[in-house]
């Protein structure tokens, strides 16, 4: 077998560094003030400022994830793992989004939550009803169930036959582009959904060939056994963080904005940071978020 062409070449490193930390006093804003504003009543629907509040700290968690699966003190870097972690990133800009569209879908959330919590547990307790070791864990699981189910509003029938619960939450691909051949609509609409097309087609199919193990998969393990088979050794690593981080500023320039939140200086300086390092992030702000995030000139 002949050599790899050799591709290497000088390019520039994301500056986890200087990111990092504007970044995470971004996050802590937005997490403080959108629990103190939900508890006091400022935003409005609860549910929907709880669920909202709730994916922020998840996808700040997977960000967390990636930068430590990629640390440069790790033996080897997780770089399939934190590819597959940026998909859930993804999936979580995508659910806030179409939840702004429209926060009274946060029904749909909570129902479909729900039924799967309690066809869980009719399995589990159709399995294991009789065996007194189980005993305690259905009985919490049961009393779990009609604390949500009151809170929900779901009817006792329902909970006694979740299957009856028509809620389910779409896809990804279904938010964005709906499903035209069965007539269903886009959850998302205008720049909102342009910016979602664009991150989706450059992003989600890679990453679910990552999470399907694909042949995507056996390259990046292979890559990580093997660095020197990068054309441009580590840049790969350097990419997943810059990934992770737009699709975590693309959130919070969406929560603010959906909050009414004055435009928070450090979050403009990241957009720009990664205006000077990514096209894709200056085509992203042209398109939407330089109108959510850039400081109003003379305020």
């Amino acid at each position: 077998m002949d050599e790899l062409p050799k591709y290497q070449r000088e390019l520039p490193s994301f500056p986890h560094k200087l990111i990092d930390t504007p970044l995470k006093l971004v996050v802590d804003f937005h997490l403080e003030h959108l629990e103190r504003d939900t508890k006091e009543g400022k935003l409005k629907p609860t549910n929907f400022w709880i669920v909202s509040r709730g994916l922020l700290l998840g996808a700040m968690q997977s960000y967390a994830s990636v930068c430590v699966f990629l640390a440069d003190k790790r033996p080897k870097p997780f770089m399939l793992q934190a590819g597959i972690i940026n998909r859930a990133i993804l999936e979580t800009l995508v659910n806030v989004v179409a939840l702004i569209e429209d926060p009274s879908r946060i029904d749909v959330l909570y129902r479909e939550g729900f039924k799967n919590l309690a066809l869980r547990y009719q399995d589990q307790h159709a399995r294991f009803g009789s065996e007194p070791k189980w005993k305690e864990y259905l009985e919490v699981c049961r009393q779990g169930l009609e604390i949500m189910r009151e809170s929900m509003g779901i009817s006792s029938e329902e909970l006694n036959d979740p299957s009856s619960i028509a809620a389910n939450w779409p896809t990804p691909g279904i938010l964005i582009f709906g499903r035209p051949n069965r007539k269903i609509a886009p959850w998302v609409t205008g720049s909102r959904q342009q910016v979602l097309k664009k991150l989706y087609e450059l992003y989600y199919p890679h990453q679910s060939d990552l999470a399907h193990q694909r042949i995507a998969a056996v390259s990046a393990a292979m890559l990580v056994e093997k660095p020197e088979f990068q054309w441009n050794p580590g840049h790969g690593e350097s990419g997943l963080v810059n990934t992770a981080t737009l699709l975590l500023i693309c959130l919070l320039a969406e929560l603010q904005f959906a909050a009414d939140y004055s435009r928070h200086p450090k979050l403009a300086e990241l957009w720009a940071y990664l205006r000077q390092f990514d096209d894709d992030a200056a085509e992203l702000w042209a398109t939407r978020y330089e109108g959510l995030v850039a400081e109003r000139r003379g305020a």
